[in-house]
């Protein structure tokens, strides 16, 4: 594709997303706490303060992989089905499950395939 055109797409596409944030997030950003409480509200975190209480207890790492992590860095996983948090990730972490259906199932697939290989 025409090196061009990419660019020109790249940024229409930031003009776009930085317009829809002032529209939708009352000026504060993508990476906002307005957003992220809402985006908490739907995992049954109600509050900035739960969310650090959550990160302490991880000790400010992730629950995997020991990563350290920030407020900006942590991942809160939780269950799909019925919003349960599970605990604080990083985002490679919380990518990997979901990249494995967030079931044991899957997980245990690949220990086997990595066992058998």
């Amino acid at each position: 594709m025409n090196p061009e055109y990419q660019h020109a797409k790249y940024l229409n596409h930031k003009e776009h997303a930085q317009k829809y944030a002032k529209e939708h997030y009352n000026g504060e950003g993508y990476g906002s706490r307005r957003l992220c409480q809402w985006r908490w509200a739907k995992i049954s975190i109600a509050t900035y303060g739960q969310f650090l209480t959550l990160l302490a207890m991880a000790g400010y790492q992730c629950e995997i992989c020991g990563t350290k992590l920030t407020e900006r860095s942590a991942h809160v996983d939780h269950n799909h089905k019925n919003g349960k948090v599970r605990g604080i990730l990083c985002m490679k972490c919380n990518n990997a499950l979901g990249k494995f259906g967030d079931t044991l199932e899957g997980l245990m697939r690949a220990v086997r395939f990595i066992e058998e290989n």
